[in-house]
């Protein structure tokens, strides 16, 4: 994962400069299997503003417990929610 930055948003058309870019996905990991793919910007962990990587970091510890998490991400111009 990598902050967003600046050059990062003009280059990917974002509005905002937050969030995270996925930089890399090993194969058969859960991000693998849910969908999430390299130039994905990760924008909220379960419906929270995620503000730059150790944030992002920050709010999946905190949701290790649970059985799922609700990832909010661009790809592209398109706004998804991984199935």
């Amino acid at each position: 994962m990598q902050n967003v930055t600046p050059e990062i948003a003009k280059g990917l058309g974002l509005k905002k400069e937050t969030g995270v870019v996925v930089t890399r996905v090993e194969p058969g990991s859960p991000a693998a299997d849910a969908g999430i793919q390299t130039g994905d910007v990760i924008h909220e962990v379960n419906r929270k503003p995620v503000k730059n990587v150790e944030d992002f970091v920050q709010k999946v510890e905190k949701a290790k417990d649970q059985d799922h998490v609700l990832l909010f991400l661009q790809r592209g111009q398109n706004n998804l929610l991984p199935p």
